[in-house]
């Protein structure tokens, strides 16, 4: 993919500072060679098997900063172990753009940073940018193991998250970016179950290097996909002990329950029963979304095979060959039929208010409604 629109798009997160511009006015675009310099910083990351990274330390909380061995920061008021930007990286970051963000080193102090915030409109702009262009300045980094510690993340990420909602006036002004933050920085904070998940891909990983990759992905950054990879993995595996075919089922399952499309309703739920307390027509809006979300779709049979052994994908018996699985292209002579229940129309007791009340606020929670739900 080309560069130029990359930095296109940077360039209206670039701090004003850099180029001169007021609060208030147009942000000016860099000059070419710095474009170009940082075209040229971008491109040695993603050549670089690190990324934005140079080597994993210990960051302890005295202000020291060791090599990764064990318990580096045990006598030093304890500390964190993450990767340490490259000199690229911090080049790139001087010009303007931050990229490879390490949440656990980041501080309020980085993160807050008015009149324009920029740094804060970033973090959700580096996340696309990974997420749909094959990783980024991350394309042969996604891998590089340790660079980020989850647990670490999570609880960081929490800590800026629930300091940046008690900022009324700014929340006022960017609800739109506050909802992009939440999805974009981590801060699940289930810890228990997040430590038993990765505690589950370490034994399968200890027990079988070939799942190391995967392992490496839930350490680091699990998705919504993370369990059907790791099912696709025992699948495609006709030789693997009961032991940790069963540790694989225990996983993938924990994967969907705590990052799956599946634990959709138990969210919901929760934010309906927190927003009766509060808001009791969001939470009647709430309801009837929770009530209409779709279950999670049964995967197809496949042809039954091993014997004494339990598939990772529930509902599947397990197999011991692989099957090509081929789909025909001729159109069906008659047209599945949309089962799917209608959602009715229910009347919420509240009363609308028109913009000449309370001024542009007064839409503003509506619309994040309509557009954090796509009820248009």
């Amino acid at each position: 993919m080309p560069l130029f629109p990359i930095f296109a798009c940077l360039v209206l997160l670039t701090p004003a500072a850099v180029f001169g511009a007021t609060p208030t006015s147009p942000l000016k675009p860099p000059p070419e060679e710095i474009l170009e310099e940082a075209r040229m910083l971008v491109k040695q990351m993603k050549n670089n098997e690190r990324g934005p990274y140079r080597r994993i330390r210990w960051f302890c909380n005295d202000g020291s900063i060791h090599p990764p061995h064990a318990y580096a920061c045990k006598d030093l008021g304890g500390g964190r172990q993450h990767a340490e930007y490259s000199e690229e990286r911090n080049r790139l970051a001087q010009l303007g753009w931050h990229v490879g963000t390490v949440i656990a080193a980041l501080s309020w102090d980085e993160l807050w940073s008015p009149p324009r915030h920029t740094r804060l409109r970033e973090l959700p702009l580096e996340r696309h940018m990974i997420d749909h262009h094959n990783g980024w300045v991350l394309s042969k980094a996604l891998d590089y193991r340790g660079r980020v510690q989850l647990e670490d993340e999570e609880t960081a990420g929490r800590k800026l998250l629930l300091r940046l909602l008690q900022q009324p006036d700014w929340l006022s002004q960017n609800y739109l970016l506050a909802l992009q933050l939440i999805q974009t920085i981590p801060h699940h904070g289930a810890e228990g179950r997040s430590y038993q998940i990765r505690q589950l891909a370490q034994n399968i990983a200890e027990k079988d290097s070939a799942f190391n990759r995967l392992r490496i992905e839930i350490h680091s950054r699990p998705s919504p996909t993370s369990a059907s990879r790791v099912r696709m993995w025992a699948l495609e595996r006709d030789d693997l002990p009961p032991d940790v075919l069963a540790d694989t089922t225990l996983l993938a399952n924990g994967l969907d329950d705590l990052y799956g499309e599946s634990a959709r309703q138990t969210r919901l739920l929760k934010a309906e029963q927190f927003l009766a307390q509060t808001v009791p027509d969001v939470a009647s809006l709430l309801s009837l979304i929770t009530a209409h979300v779709p279950p999670r779709l049964a995967l197809a049979q496949v042809a039954p095979a091993r014997q004494g052994a339990t598939s990772p994908v529930p509902g599947n018996p397990a197999r011991t060959t692989r099957k090509v699985i081929s789909t025909s292209r001729a159109t069906p002579a008659t047209p599945p039929t949309n089962t799917a229940r209608q959602i009715e129309a229910a009347d919420l007791a509240y009363t609308l208010r028109g913009p000449t009340e309370d001024g542009a606020a007064g839409m503003r929670l509506s619309d994040a409604i309509y557009e954090t739900f796509r009820l248009q």
